[in-house]
């Protein structure tokens, strides 16, 4: 039997979620041969495959384990130095426009006001917070080298990306701190 995206529950989504950071967790235990077993980018794409599912706790804990892994998946390119490899480069910079689609997920799901409860419990304020830090205070001229893509020995750079992923991530924290009982939290 074929279960489509409106016939899986919460609980399923949570175990799955759950799998999918235990693999996560496993991959960088691997020994370079095993790692392609437990490939992030894999888990990753999975992850975003699923995120069109229309019920917010599950979108919502869907996001923020592809935010995860995203940051693992950048913690493994930046620890071997800067990326020589344009495919590399290139597979890392479609990655990264599917973060800001995972972060757009995030921001639809969050102009619903009676999602602000989810943000906290899901654990989405704290990965948005994360996902500002990593990427624009502390490894933004990285992220955008990183993103730069060429073509015709012209260097394109994606900082629209960058700009959207930071927009929508503080956008989507400023519309769960409309409701006070989230502000201090945040702030």
């Amino acid at each position: 039997m074929i279960l489509y995206k409106k016939d899986v529950t919460h609980a399923q989504i949570i175990t799955l979620v759950s799998s999918i950071q235990i693999l996560a967790n496993q991959h960088s235990n691997q020994t370079i041969l095993s790692q392609s077993k437990y490939c992030l980018e894999t888990l990753f794409k999975g992850l975003i495959a699923l995120l069109d599912i229309k019920e917010p706790r599950s979108a919502l804990a869907l996001s923020v384990s592809a935010i995860s892994i995203f940051l693992r998946i950048f913690d493994k390119v930046t620890e071997k130095g800067p990326i020589v490899d344009k495919a590399e480069s290139q597979t890392f910079g479609g990655l990264f426009s599917r973060l800001v689609d995972v972060v757009k997920v995030v921001f639809k799901h969050g102009k619903e006001i009676e999602n602000d409860s989810l943000f906290e419990e899901e654990g989405v304020i704290k990965s948005l917070v994360t996902v500002i830090k990593v990427f624009f205070i502390q490894n933004f001229e990285t992220v955008l080298n990183l993103t730069k893509e060429v073509v015709n020995n012209k260097t394109i750079s994606k900082e629209d990306q960058l700009l959207d992923l930071m927009i929508y991530s503080i956008g989507s924290l400023k519309l769960v701190t409309q409701d006070s009982i989230h502000k201090p939290k945040v702030l």
